[in-house]
């Protein structure tokens, strides 16, 4: 069976808000078996398709919850395009990177440190695509970043005027696109990175007509170490320093006094190219490949949550896993609900628990005292996720409200201790024992809520 299926954006978006409108009280288990059912038909030869039953289904669930669309939340394209033209306006008035007035540092720190910034995020996207192969990630679990998904539940807290439904809707969706999330940060990023060095280059190119420019450098370490400097101009500004030595490295010192504006066009030349080389260039085609990849979203749901589950194994036959002493009205709901069948289970006996395939639930006497080696080996023998009932209806007959509570908590940490789900049937005295028992059961078959 598939984990995950993969949909386009629309459809998955219908697929997360007919989950939010089936958490619904209004929403019974027997109209999610009806909408997985007619689903199923209309789906055709499709029906064992999850890429086709579960869009389908979807939009059957909005029709009958009268939700016409899903909420939509305002896009990333348009604040993407207003941070490119912020980061365009910031770069053409931070050409003081390199130049004070008209005296341009070849060595200035800010500009060297922009360089190796950028330098050290190409080496990180190259490592993450190295060691991609190797990282593992259960087949189960969703493709969730950590800081994106804390991001998405801060923002879901903010939303102006959002109704529960539209907030729950963001909580899930946000969830699953957080992939999609990252990609778009990623856009907006490199879009800002690449309008930055344009803004920087354009301002410093065209400053340059009407400006007497005078490169060189200064520096209160290496003032003695024009080797050093040399080097580092060599590996900086390969072009214009191809021929450096250390005695023209010296030369360029401003304290030496021999700088020049007609000196200044190479270096002026080259420092636009290294711009546009180290940061324009990668990051334009960087945001470029993002803005590709989000042409055509695709949206990863897993497939092995409950609401994905219940309605992929519709089909499937609940199995009851019934005691000796379980109350006889177990066996009449089970008897009375389709695809429902009884198994018995010898929990004293001496041979080992007949196995159920899932789902499947064993029925327990929340009066008894749970006991490892014989309730715990019945519930070992679980299909997982293992689900125990917890029948409490002799409790208040039994005993006193302090005894209840005593007992309730001995189950509470045998389930824990067992890895299952408890779930306490306590139903209303004013109910009918048969139905209230048929309805628990439709809700273990169609785990929906």
């Amino acid at each position: 069976m598939k984990t995950e299926v993969r949909l386009p954006m629309a459809d998955a978006r219908d697929v997360v808000f007919a989950e939010v409108l089936e958490s619904d009280p209004k929403w019974r288990p027997e109209d999610a078996r009806r909408a997985t059912t007619e689903a199923k038909q209309l789906a055709g030869d499709h029906a064992d398709d999850p890429a086709k039953l579960l869009p389908l289904r979807a939009r059957l669930v909005m029709a009958r919850m009268d939700a016409a669309q899903p909420p939509k939340f305002p896009g990333t394209f348009w604040p993407t395009m207003a941070l490119g033209l912020a980061a365009l306006l910031f770069g053409a008035f931070s050409d003081q990177l390199t130049a004070e007035h008209a005296r341009i540092n070849l060595l200035a720190p800010p500009f060297l440190a922009l360089l190796l910034w950028n330098l050290a995020i190409y080496l990180s996207l190259v490592a993450k695509v190295l060691l991609k192969p190797f990282q593992r990630r259960h087949a189960e679990e969703p493709r969730e970043e950590g800081a994106l998904t804390l991001l998405c539940t801060r923002l879901r807290r903010v939303l102006p005027g959002a109704k529960p439904r539209e907030r729950a809707f963001f909580d899930r969706w946000s969830r699953v696109t957080s992939p999609l999330v990252g990609i778009a940060l990623s856009r907006a990023f490199h879009l800002a990175a690449a309008m930055f060095a344009l803004g920087w280059v354009l301002s410093v190119a065209l400053r340059g007509i009407g400006t007497a420019y005078v490169v060189g450098w200064e520096s209160t370490w290496l003032a003695q170490r024009p080797d050093v400097v040399a080097s580092i101009l060599k590996l900086t500004y390969p072009f214009a320093a191809a021929n450096l030595d250390a005695a023209g490295a010296a030369a360029l010192n401003f304290a030496s006094g021999s700088g020049s504006p007609a000196d200044a066009a190479p270096w002026l030349l080259q420092i636009i190219i290294t711009v546009l080389a180290v940061i324009w260039l990668p990051r334009g085609l960087l945001g470029l490949i993002a803005q590709l990849r989000l042409r055509n979203p695709v949206v990863t749901l897993p497939l092995r949550s409950d609401y994905t589950r219940s309605i992929l194994e519709a089909d499937r036959p609940f199995s009851l896993l019934l005691p000796a002493e379980a109350d006889k009205l177990w066996r009449e709901a089970a008897e009375a609900l389709p695809g429902c069948r009884v198994l018995d289970a010898d929990l004293w006996g001496d041979q080992e628990p007949q196995s159920a395939p899932s789902p499947a639930a064993l029925v327990l006497n929340a009066a008894a005292t749970p006991e490892d080696d014989v309730h715990g080996r019945h519930a070992e023998s679980l299909p997982k996720p293992r689900t125990v009932v917890l029948d409490a209806s002799e409790l208040s007959r039994r005993f006193d409200a302090d005894k209840i509570a005593s007992r309730l908590a001995l189950w509470e940490t045998f389930a824990a201790q067992h890895h299952a789900r408890l779930k306490v049937f306590d139903p209303d005295p004013i109910e009918n024992p048969v139905e209230a028992r048929i309805r628990l059961l439709e809700e273990l078959r169609s785990p929906v809520k």
